[in-house]
């Protein structure tokens, strides 16, 4: 095992068109390590630390289960049944496997481990939020206009149905697949250490966002919200919390994109998420800042936005899409022609939990061309604006939000959080969440911070 540079050497023994799946999870995986991986395809001279395949005699430090019929699966545009997920108990939890072989998850013999799982095509399953991939390609075949004419019964999208069906969305699946494979290269390869995943020290991190209104309040109650934000805003600042504001683009039907940002950003009074509450943002320097919508907009539209804000010094990096009702897919064809860093979009529209399986900061795929997107998604798992959908009750809520910190805490991994001025009520929580974080050694910062020390 190669210390200084943590390379590690993955012979690949895989279906052709299942190569740049296998590669793509695993520079996922080695990421979230510190590591680096260098792939081989046949014999090497190097000394292989990990093999992914179909069965072998050989014998390799770490070996990884596969089934070379995976690929066909992929390829077909499959989806599973909810009878072929299989469930093992590993640290505490009942983790789901995919495309695997029942029994025991470890087996080690002779300074040598064997992963009885495929973690790498489970991870991948998640990862490319594959379900929604199908559903959406089905979806759009179906409730196209030839369609509607031949009186073909339209198709409903479902996001993550295995998730939702076993009750595991609240776990990030990926996150312990990876843990997995971190585990195996510490038993089998004597050289490996780990790292640790977070920066300056830190156990775990948090990172935070506000959603800004961009309207000035037309009664009390938006009043009443705005103050609400101030306070937090206030308890930050004291606390030298890191946060990056997210503002909107406005989303109207009787103008264009580019006259309701001149309304809404460029009229002489101006609007309050600028003049009021973030009082502390200094016109003459630049700041990172976010952009979010409630549709699906252009990479056109996105530029316009970014220019706009760039004339106040504002540089958008971040972008959130509120009501993503369909695959990534269509929102990062968009972003990849943008200079947008970072989306925060992959998220469960009124429930807590990891939408593409995962805490990390990744990059998603591009089924289509076999290759993954080059735009970072930092995927938050509580937006409190959406939960006042759904999670009403003040104590489900704060069950959820403990057992997602003592899990991202104990596992050493990331909680993403978005903010909006409709808490009702929440600021409370949110001031125990930021409490936990210091009392436990971690990293409270912004998604602009992840994102910059992710990208480096």
């Amino acid at each position: 095992m190669d210390e200084i540079s943590r390379k590690i050497n993955i012979l690949l023994n895989v279906e052709k068109k299942f190569i740049a799946k296998a590669e793509y999870v695993f520079r996922t995986f080695c990421k979230m390590i510190g590591s680096q991986p260098a792939f081989y395809y046949d014999y090497s001279l190097e000394d292989i630390h990990v093999y992914y395949g179909g069965a072998t005699e050989e014998k390799y430090p770490v070996k990884i289960y596969h089934d070379l019929s995976t690929a066909d699966f992929f390829e077909n545009y499959s989806l599973l049944d909810k009878d072929e997920v299989h469930f093992v108990q590993y640290r505490d939890e009942n983790i789901p496997f995919l495309f695997s072989q029942k029994g025991i998850l470890l087996h080690q013999a002779h300074n040598r481990l064997i992963v009885r799982k495929d973690i790498i095509a489970s991870a991948f399953f998640f990862l490319s939020c594959w379900e929604e991939y199908v559903y959406t390609i089905r979806k759009d075949k179906a409730n196209s206009k030839d369609a509607e004419k031949n009186k073909k019964k339209k198709v409903e999208f479902k996001n993550q149905y295995l998730a939702k069906e076993w009750d595991f969305f609240l776990t990030p699946v990926v996150d312990r697949y990876c843990g997995i494979f971190q585990k195996s290269l510490e038993l089998a390869l004597p050289g490996y250490q780990k790292l640790n995943r977070w920066f300056e020290d830190k156990e775990f991190a948090v990172a935070v966002i506000h959603l800004l209104s961009s309207i000035s309040p037309q009664n009390l109650k938006e009043y009443k919200q705005i103050n609400d934000l101030k306070k937090i805003i206030k308890y930050e600042e004291k606390k030298e919390v890191q946060t990056t504001n997210f503002f909107p683009i406005p989303d109207s039907k009787k103008r264009s994109i580019m006259e309701s940002l001149i309304e809404a950003y460029l009229k002489p009074d101006y609007n309050i998420s600028r003049k009021e509450y973030i009082s502390f943002q200094n016109d003459q320097v630049e700041t990172s800042i976010g952009i979010y919508t409630n549709k699906r907009c252009s990479s056109q539209e996105i530029y316009l936005a970014s220019e706009i804000f760039k004339e106040h010094n504002l540089l958008v990096n971040g972008h959130t899409f509120l009501n993503l009702d369909e695959h990534y897919s269509k929102l990062f064809n968009e972003l990849e022609s943008t200079k947008i860093k970072y989306d925060m979009s992959i998220f469960y529209d009124n429930l807590i939990g990891y939408r593409a399986g995962i805490s990390f900061p990744f990059y998603p795929y591009n089924i289509q061309e076999n290759k993954p997107y080059t735009v970072l998604e930092i995927p938050p798992a509580i937006c409190f604006g959406n939960l006042n959908k759904g999670l009403d009750d003040p104590l489900p809520l704060k069950n959820y939000v403990n057992y997602h910190l003592q899990k991202t805490d104990q596992r050493e991994s990331l909680m993403t959080i978005m903010l909006d001025n409709k808490m009702r009520g929440k600021f409370s929580l949110y001031k125990k969440i930021l409490s936990y974080v210091v009392r436990n050694n971690g990293l409270i910062t912004s998604p602009d911070y992840i994102s910059d020390k992710w990208l480096t």
